[in-house]
């Protein structure tokens, strides 16, 4: 189901990919890793997961796949600190039980 923020990623951007957002219950640490940025040359890549960590559980979201916002937190164009400094605050969070992980799923073929 498509939620209405998913407006704010275009034809530009998703290059024929789709994207999804995940509702996760932030049960434990991410273990999530990053590569890329504007600042090299590219778009904010899952690089790794820790198969502990809570965005391992969900069996669909994949290394080498590009996200594209984490909470309210857009990571199209993002140089990699930017991303990486964003991480690591919804990480660090004590307030927040679930996180939104919007992800560019790969297109056909």
């Amino acid at each position: 189901n498509r939620s209405s923020d998913l407006k704010d990623f275009d034809e530009e951007i998703l290059k024929g990919r789709e994207a999804q957002v995940y509702h996760i219950l932030k049960t434990g640490p991410l273990g999530i890793n990053i590569e890329g940025g504007i600042d090299r040359g590219s778009q904010i890549i899952i690089s790794s997961l820790d198969p502990e960590g809570i965005i391992a559980q969900q069996s669909a979201i994949l290394p080498g796949m590009q996200i594209l916002k984490l909470n309210d937190h857009s990571l199209v164009g993002a140089r990699h600190d930017e991303a990486a400094a964003i991480l690591q605050r919804i990480e660090a969070a004590n307030d927040e039980d679930e996180i939104d992980v919007t992800i560019a799923t790969p297109g056909p073929g």
